[in-house]
Parts: structure tokens; sequence; C-alpha cells
């Protein structure tokens, strides 16, 4: 089999070496032939070339590169799609794949136009109901006609795209549903492959790594954490975690508990900001905000007692399913959510992993208050155990390799 990726997602971007390369990985063998076809960063492309390339040529994987536009607005988009049509008719020509596997609607409407050309199968690696998502982070602005246009050309594309590709591969079970009413295709045509975690990679958090990670971040032993992973904006409720944070102070201050809270992010400033504006000026100095690379996020999670993950509840987030629960139950921690993100409450009560609130108000915090010291008596050993059972790296790459046979 020689199957062509396509993604407009940068290999060398933080999700690439997280979420795309792994799978790629595991899926590289002597019965099938990987070419992949990426849109990379210029900045990240110039520092990291050369090292991915020959990492790649090792196993055996060809990898065409192209450069994201930076400029020119919905113009450069369409110069960018271009380019990724341009290379994959190229790459299926000469190479004669017969396979091609799509990641996300951009990437999938190259794949549709190479299952129409050349009469391949079509995989569409859905991710999750990406228009709604563009929606919901600010990307689009429906009071806008440009972008209400494009909202409406993908949102019709999305059905055409579902009904054309020959397997399709979503994050939850809760969108599987959706997904079919969207399309009116079968469910058997439809396998459902969480975001997991490399159970390697990210490591059981012991007494001994805790102790040393708190001390390389000058966190007083004794003390609790409460951490917040990934990126802020609208969707990702950083202040309802800040709001939480004081609560958690307000409930331990009697007992001499000092907390600390670790906000892991690429966005500083945005964090910074968010800190200085609502937290008392004695939680700012015990919280922390920090960026990290792939390689540091397991050891930063280390510290943490109880990982806090607060997304808003909309219409696409039945789709979504975060990576970093799946990150924090490989390393022992539990975790505390909000109800209406996908399968994080069907998730966390499988492995007794923490607690799913209602909403973020502030009743929903004070009731989670309540159970806080049950949720940091949760054994560490038996969430990571029982995660591993559907959220470890290799369970998803089984699933790959079943949606590539059912092609054969």
């Amino acid at each position: 089999m020689k199957v062509l990726y396509i993604t407009y997602d940068g290999l060398l971007d933080p999700l690439g070496s997280s979420q795309i390369l792994p799978y790629l990985y595991g899926l590289n063998d002597p019965s099938r032939s990987i070419f992949i076809i990426s849109v990379e960063k210029s900045n990240r492309y110039e520092a990291n070339y050369s090292a991915l390339r020959d990492e790649l040529s090792k196993k055996n994987i060809y990898w065409k590169p192209l450069l994201f536009s930076k400029k020119f607005g919905i113009f450069g988009k369409l110069w960018d799609l271009y380019k990724m049509y341009y290379s994959a008719v190229k790459l299926s020509a000469f190479y004669k794949i017969d396979t091609v596997h799509a990641r996300g609607h951009v990437a999938a409407q190259v794949a549709s136009f190479l299952k129409s050309l050349f009469n391949i199968k079509f995989i569409f690696d859905f991710r999750g109901l990406w228009a709604d998502e563009r929606v919901d982070k600010g990307g689009w602005n429906l009071d806008k006609t440009i972008d209400r246009a494009q909202y409406k050309f993908f949102k019709n594309k999305e059905k055409k795209l579902l009904s054309h590709a020959d397997q399709t591969i979503v994050l939850t079970n809760k969108v599987v549903r959706e997904v079919c009413k969207i399309s009116d295709i079968n469910s058997n045509q439809i396998t459902v492959i969480p975001c997991c975690a490399d159970f390697v990679h990210f490591s059981l958090q012991t007494k001994k790594t805790k102790a040393k990670i708190k001390k390389q971040l000058e966190i007083s032993e004794n003390s609790l954490v409460f951490g917040f992973l990934g990126s802020v904006g609208s969707m990702y409720l950083l202040e309802d975690y800040l709001r939480l944070i004081e609560l958690i102070h307000l409930k331990y201050q009697s007992r001499d508990t000092d907390i600390f809270g670790l906000i892991i992010t690429n966005d500083l400033q945005k964090a910074q900001d968010a800190k200085n504006n609502i937290l008392p000026q004695e939680l700012k100095d015990k919280t922390l905000v920090l960026s990290a690379s792939r390689e540091e996020v397991p050891k930063l999670l280390h510290s943490l007692d109880v990982l806090i993950s607060f997304i808003a509840s909309t219409y696409a987030r039945q789709g979504a399913s975060p990576t970093k629960i799946a990150e924090s139950f490989a390393c022992g921690i539990p975790v505390i959510s909000n109800k209406g993100i996908g399968d994080v409450e069907d998730q966390v009560n499988a492995v007794n992993g923490g607690r799913v609130i209602n909403d973020t108000s502030i009743e929903s915090l004070k009731e989670i208050i309540l159970d806080l010291d049950q949720v940091l008596l949760l054994d560490r050993n038996k969430i990571r155990s029982k995660a591993e059972e559907f959220l470890s790296l290799d369970i998803a790459i089984e699933r790959y390799k079943d949606v590539y046979s059912k092609l054969i």
C-alpha cells in the first residue's frame, strides 16, 4: 500500500510532533509506504527542517514540505491550497499512490480530488466540526460577509467530503451520530480514535519526580499544585481556572497549605494578562506561567496534583478530544473538567480519574471544592493503567491500521 498523508498543519509545529508524527511512525512498516505533504511555518522550517528531513529519511518516509503563506489573508490560503493540489497530483501520479489520508477539512478537499482523478481510496481524518470550531475560536466572525461565506462554503463542502470518503475517522463517540446526520453515511464507515498519549513519553508521576520538579520550579514541597495546559483564548476558559485557584486557596489557607497554579502555554502574554487581572497579589506570586517543548511537558506535569481542563461547551465541542486529558492520565494525574466536551466525561468515569462538573459557574466551582480532598486521594497507578487500555498511542495506531485494512 502506498499512502499519501496530507495535512495543512506542520510536522514542525508542536501539534505535528505530538499528534501526527508518532502515529505515522507507528503506521510505517514494510507493508506500507508513506508519503507526506505538510504546510510549514517559515521560522520553524528554517530552524528544524534538516533534522526532521534526516529523521524521516532514515524511516524511508518521503516528505514534501510546503511553506505557509502568512500574508494576503484568504488569497494566501488559496495559494497554499493550490500548492497542495499541485504537489499531491504530482506525487500521486509519479509514485502511483493508492490511498490518500487527509487530516482535516482543507486537506480533505485535495484528497477528494485525487480520488476522483486517480480512482484511489480516500480516508477523511475528520478531527472535528472544523468550520464551527473556527467560529468558536474567533477565526471567523459570522457578522462579517466574507467569514460567513467561508463558513457556509465549508459546511456544504463538509457534507460532500464525508459522502465521498471511503472511511472517516472521528475523535469521539459523541459526534458519530452528528456526522451521520450531516452526510447520510453509515456508521460502519466511521472509526472513533480519540487523541491519545505516548505512555512511554508521559511516564507515571512518582514522589521522587514530583519533588524534583517542584524544587526546580521553586515550589514548596508540601504545597498543592493545580495546572492548566494548552492554548489560551475564548474557547479555553483560563479565567475560570484562575477563579478556581482562588477558591482553592480560600479553602486550604486555614490548613496552612500553600496553593500554586502552573499555566503551561505558548500564549505567554495572554496568560500573564489574565493572571494579573484576576488573581490577588498573594496568588499572582504563586501562579507560574511557562512555555514548554514536547520534551518538557511531561516533566512539568509531574509537579501537579490535579490538572484543570475547562473548555467552552458548544455545538462543535461534541467532536473534541483534548490531548491533555490522555497526557495527564498517562502521568497518573487526576483531572477536573466541565461537561459537554466530547467523550471526556465518559473517559474520566472509566478510569476514576477525577471529576466532571456541570459548568464553570461560581456555584459549580464551589461544589467541586467540597469534593477536592477525595480527588487528591485518587490512586494514580490505577488512573494510568486504566487509561492505557484505551488512550495509549499503541491502541490508536492499531485502530488506524484497522482502518487501512478495511480498504484492502
